[in-house]
């Protein structure tokens, strides 16, 4: 008994072209467009900015040199 197996090749997919109208190239998605706050939403964040950001001390720890203890022959 001789069972086939379906071809699943990626090749044989058809290749439709690209629908501009459908989806309009550097034009973003209506669904990732920005929506206004609701009341008592928090207020959007602003872009990056090292400027804004707020000073961390650094940890002193950070700079110590931990070296191994020596090997005993």
């Amino acid at each position: 008994m001789s069972t086939t197996k379906p071809d699943t090749r990626l090749d044989t997919q058809p290749n439709y072209p690209e629908d501009e109208s459908m989806d309009p190239v550097g034009e973003p998605y209506p669904e990732q467009e920005p929506v206004a706050p609701e009341p008592g939403d928090d207020p959007p964040h602003p872009p990056f900015s090292p400027s804004s950001e707020p000073d961390i001390p650094q940890d002193p720890e950070s700079e110590r040199v931990v070296s191994p203890e020596p090997l005993d022959p």
